[in-house]
């Protein structure tokens, strides 16, 4: 992976964060498909190879009980239908890229009372489907649910978020 680029996404999905509060006026609580969208598409207008993607998304809270954004085949606390994530592939090498999970810890704890596993970061950035406080499992099935909810934001919004993403990729790696 291109060390640079690796060093760049924390502060690319700041400014995305950043960006979507600005605009929206609010904390971007369950807003994960417009941040791997935009992440994504923001990514590939910077020349590299990033896709959106859904599925189901099974984290540990801090008893080590599964939290669930999926569906009922997989046991544990139901927290949502669905989430989505930006993966960045380059080469052999592909990486999961997930800025929303610092508002699922407090969106969870606010609604269900539910404190994650502390080792859980707020923005994760991993080669693995899978580690000791979360599983990705994508499901092309749900990607339809995604996109509902991506068609109800204004379309001008998700442009100027791509092109914060887009603009901050460039501007970081040519520094």
């Amino acid at each position: 992976m291109n060390i640079n680029l690796r060093n760049a996404l924390p502060v690319i999905c700041e400014e995305l964060t950043n960006a979507i509060k600005f605009k929206f006026q609010q904390e971007p609580f369950g807003c994960c498909y417009l941040m791997g969208h935009c992440l994504a598409e923001g990514l590939s207008n910077a020349g590299f190879v990033a896709e959106e993607i859904t599925g189901h998304l099974i984290l540990k809270d801090k008893l080590r009980r599964d939290v669930v954004y999926g569906s009922g085949k997989y046991k544990g606390k139901l927290a949502g239908y669905y989430h989505t994530w930006c993966i960045l592939k380059d080469g052999d090498d592909t990486l999961i890229i997930d800025p929303s999970l610092q508002y699922n810890k407090i969106a969870l704890k606010k609604h269900f009372g539910i404190k994650l596993d502390v080792n859980l970061p707020g923005l994760l950035i991993t080669n693995e489907l899978q580690g000791i406080s979360y599983r990705y499992i994508q499901d092309e099935t749900l990607t339809i649910k995604s996109k509902e909810f991506l068609r109800t934001v204004n379309i001008e919004a998700i442009k100027q978020l791509i092109d914060c993403v887009t603009k901050t990729t460039v501007e970081i790696l040519n520094n």
